[in-house]
């Protein structure tokens, strides 16, 4: 799925958290994956706006797998 923005990182976070920890797992690496290629666009086209926003997706998405983590 692809995530537009923080808010829509959010909401889909909030979903998936009634999903099984391995599901939430995968869909945040994937998620995260997504992310980083977007980052590495808009670095290539000095779009600083967009390297931002993959910026705090990715911290959303990673602090989301780090509490997914501390619970297992």
């Amino acid at each position: 799925m692809k995530i537009t923005n923080e808010e829509h990182a959010q909401q889909i976070i909030e979903e998936w958290r009634g999903f099984s920890h391995d599901s939430q797992v995968r869909n945040i690496k994937e998620a995260l994956e997504d992310q980083e290629l977007s980052r590495m666009y808009y670095e290539s086209k000095d779009n600083t706006r967009g390297v931002t926003r993959s910026d705090n997706i990715i911290a959303l998405l990673q602090k989301r797998l780090t509490e997914i983590d501390a619970k297992r």
